[in-house]
């Protein structure tokens, strides 16, 4: 039946008369021609396929001709077309076979330290600069800005927290703590130790290596920006507990010196302060005796008082060393002031950490034709440090494009170190036994009274600043003793640098104020 009724259709094909159909075949939308569109004939084996410029030549029979055209990427499309004895010539507009949506808006909140947000500010960046953000020193395992500097490149961090940029030494370097300058808890160094400021507290770190007309004039080499997180608008709340085990410290026999009641907190609490009658005799002239020549000073019997006041604290002694604690939890939540729309944030970290250290020192000196061995010395000692912080931010938007910001960051790290080391020391030619004793506490406190404005001319920005950095070493002891042979017993040295005790107190204040206006200036041509 099949062949029957296809030589019927032929038969019928070849009597009829026939015309030529032209087609153009075009795109709907972008009305350009569609090349490689199929183009059949319903009821008849006639087909052909467009060529570039959309065109296709048929020869049908005349009459309603029905077709069928098929493209790829587009709709198939049915028509009939009417085809007299001169022919017919006929446009085609296919429709995508895709779905054509409205336009719409996604909108998502803005992450502050999102990896993908710092990479667009630093492509936009008009100054060499590299950027770290939060999400990345979480992922890292950061503890403090100190540690997350060690990946950025050109910058080297020593002593584990001051950084060279560019080979320049950290006198060329100077930090920022959200565009306000820090005062420095250093006696010897004016840049900021970077291990007082924990993760917890950072939104993202930007270390420009250019200068650009916004820092301060006293920019260097280059220039570590801190910046604080942001405030949150929902509630954000999450506490962590952490336990670290080191291995050759924890549960290992440590050196430890007199403990005061409220070290664990990284507080001296006075437990070490000069007595005082001595810290009164101090302040009026020096600590000398007196004589012939002058009045100055103190008389023997004088100063034999206020050493008797001193306390003795000189022993050590061992205890295992229970494993690292560290805790930190924050708070956060959005509010709203007099209707308009702010929000806070609380945040505070305590640890305290442990490090044995042993090691040898051998110190040669240049003999006649060889290096000789001058001194050798083990060394043994302890380390607990202890960082603290705490933070509150607190934002307000009192209008559409007006933001308000307050931003108060204490920072502190205490150390409390003994450290013994003994062996042959060649200039007395017998064995010396050194005992160090240090507690040193580092505070840095930072306000700052933020401002932004989006106005019609651009934007204005200001913001007043204050803070203290303050230094306390409170009896720091060194204890020598010499070994004599003779008699195989160990001396107290009575050499002038072999004993003594130092009392050291900075405190440094900072103020400041500042103001940015960005306008946006008419250009040229577009």
């Amino acid at each position: 039946e099949v062949r029957a009724l296809r030589a019927l259709r032929e038969v019928v094909e070849v009597d009829a008369e026939r015309a030529e159909l032209v087609l153009t075949i075009l795109d709907r939308n972008q009305k350009t021609p569609i090349q490689g569109a199929r183009v059949m004939v319903r009821g008849s084996t006639a087909e052909a396929t467009s060529d570039a410029s959309g065109r296709v030549r048929l020869e049908v029979v005349v009459g309603d001709v029905g077709l069928a055209v098929i493209a790829r990427g587009f709709t198939t499309e049915h028509q009939s077309i009417e085809v007299t004895k001169e022919g017919a010539e006929k446009q085609l507009l296919l429709e995508p076979a895709g779905v054509t949506l409205d336009a719409y808006t996604v909108a998502a909140p803005r992450l502050q330290g999102n990896a993908l947000a710092l990479l667009e500010e630093r492509r936009q960046s008009a100054s060499v600069a590299d950027l770290l953000g939060a999400e990345q020193m979480s992922q890292s395992g950061d503890g403090d800005a100190a540690s997350a500097m060690r990946r950025v490149t050109g910058v080297t961090l020593v002593g584990g927290r001051f950084i060279y940029v560019r080979g320049l030494g950290e006198r060329y370097a100077s930090t920022l703590l959200d565009s306000a300058p820090l005062p420095s808890p250093d006696p010897e160094r004016r840049v900021v130790p970077l291990d007082l400021f924990p993760t917890d507290f950072i939104g993202s770190i930007v270390v420009q290596k250019t200068y650009s007309s916004d820092l301060p004039g006293n920019f260097g080499g280059g220039l570590v920006q801190i910046r604080s997180r942001a405030v949150p608008k929902q509630l954000q709340a999450s506490v962590s507990l952490s336990m670290g085990w080191r291995l050759g410290t924890t549960n290992e026999l440590i050196l430890m010196g007199e403990q005061g009641p409220t070290d664990w907190l990284g507080f001296d609490g006075g437990h070490r302060s000069l007595p005082p009658e001595v810290a009164a005799a101090s302040a009026e002239q020096p600590l000398l005796q007196t004589d012939m020549f002058s009045d100055r000073g103190y008389t023997a019997e004088e100063l034999e008082t206020l050493g008797e006041a001193m306390p003795n604290r000189w022993g050590t002694q061992e205890r295992k060393a229970p494993p690292n604690l560290g805790m930190s939890a924050t708070l956060g939540n959005g509010f709203k002031f007099l209707g308009k729309p702010g929000g806070f944030m609380l945040a505070f970290t305590h640890a305290n950490a442990w490090t044995r250290t042993d090691r040898e020192m051998n110190i040669y000196t240049v003999g006649t034709d060889s290096l000789e061995l001058a001194h050798r010395y083990q060394f043994t000692g302890s380390n607990r440090n202890i960082p603290m912080g705490a933070l509150l931010a607190v934002g307000l938007e009192p209008a559409k494009g007006h933001k308000l910001s307050l931003n108060s960051l204490l920072v502190r790290i205490s150390d409390d170190e003994v450290m013994r080391y003994s062996g042959r020391n060649r200039d007395v030619a017998t064995d010396i036994r050194i005992t160090r004793y240090r507690f040193l506490e580092r505070t840095v406190l930072s306000e700052n009274l933020r401002g932004e404005h989006r106005l019609n001319l651009g934007e204005f920005s200001w913001r007043l600043s204050g803070g203290f950095a303050a230094r306390s070493e409170p009896d720091r002891r060194q204890l020598r003793y010499d070994f004599e042979p003779g008699i195989d017993e160990w001396y107290l040295s009575g050499r002038p640098d072999g004993n003594r005790r130092v009392f050291s107190e900075l405190f440094e204040l900072h103020l400041g104020a500042a103001a940015d206006l960005k306008l946006k200036l008419k250009s040229w041509g577009k």
